[in-house]
């Protein structure tokens, strides 16, 4: 069977109105050239849609069990009309972490591509860290941003770097302790061991799986007791941690630290994190590859 669309539009059409007279309104035909599309549609489906009383109409029960498949192909073509559009319209598709508009280097980074091509069309999409990786895989996204460990083979401790992703650093930070007004801990630098026994709250996985594993290990590793919060991105840790009273790691990307809390470098934290820029290891689209030429001319890391 030939499928076209416009007649199993118009039947969906039809049996939701209640009337081929209304039917043929919204669609913009005339009521006879609509009778024609849905015989002809019967006809190749072998089943009677509709039965006919004068001016009402009813579905045959063929026409019902057929009503949800046909509405079905309705909405996937309209899904597929649609994703050709954002393909079309929208050049560039760059994920983000949902908490990243807090992280001032990614804001600027876009703002100032969008300042350097101003007749690109973009499209900004919030994501978890792990579906950034999985949306690049299956070209959902052409781009992702995000913060990484610097420097640490996590592939030996939680989980191997992907292969078929290509990594660019833009900019990197210290990892740093956050400490509350009055904490008992005061010395800068903090000399190794002064964080054994103390309760520090960490990231969770809104950093992904790698960073939040390694900083929680790294902590066991030291003598530290980590401590989750109620939220687990960067800067949600260091707010409750200043409501706790706690010392929290600080990765520094949010700015200053809340009011009350005092950044320390901490010799048993000589960590650093990344702000990355990833693309999947294969051809990209157009505006992908003019964004990865920008950010590399405007690499510091």
């Amino acid at each position: 069977m030939d499928i076209h669309l416009r007649p199993y539009r118009a039947f969906v059409r039809i049996a939701d109105l209640g009337s081929f007279n209304r039917a043929a309104e919204t669609l913009a035909l005339t009521q006879p050239a609509l009778s024609a599309q849905i015989k002809e549609l019967e006809r190749q489906l072998g089943f009677p849609l509709f039965r006919r009383h004068n001016r009402r109409i009813s579905l045959t029960p063929e026409g019902r069990l057929f009503l949800d498949r046909a509405r079905r192909f309705v909405m996937e073509n309209d899904w597929l009309n649609m994703v050709a559009r954002d393909i079309r319209e929208n050049q560039l598709r760059i994920g983000v972490a949902h908490h990243s508009a807090a992280i001032p280097e990614r804001c600027e980074l876009i703002e100032t591509f969008m300042i350097d091509q101003p007749a690109m069309r973009i499209s900004i999409l919030g994501r978890a860290h792990g579906q950034l990786l999985s949306d690049l895989r299956s070209g959902e996204i052409d781009v992702a941003i995000t913060i990484e460990l610097a420097d640490v083979d996590v592939g030996s401790v939680i989980e191997p770097m992907d292969p078929g992703l290509n990594r660019l650093a833009i900019a990197s930070r210290q990892v740093e302790l956050a400490l509350p007004a009055g904490h008992p801990l005061h010395e800068e630098p903090l000399p190794a061991g002064a964080l054994r026994g103390v309760e520090i709250a960490t990231v969770g996985r809104a950093h992904g799986v790698a960073l939040s594993e390694y900083l929680s290990r790294h902590l066991f590793a030291i003598g530290a007791q980590s401590r989750s919060m109620p939220e687990g991105d960067g800067r949600s840790v260091l707010r409750y941690a200043a409501v706790r009273k706690l010392a929290a790691v600080d990765l520094g990307w949010f700015g200053d630290p809340p009011a009350g809390m005092v950044r320390r470098r901490a010799d048993d934290l000589d960590l650093r994190t990344r702000l990355t820029v990833i693309t999947p290891r294969r051809d990209l689209r157009e505006g992908a590859s003019a964004f990865l030429a920008f950010c590399a001319g405007r690499q510091t890391a």
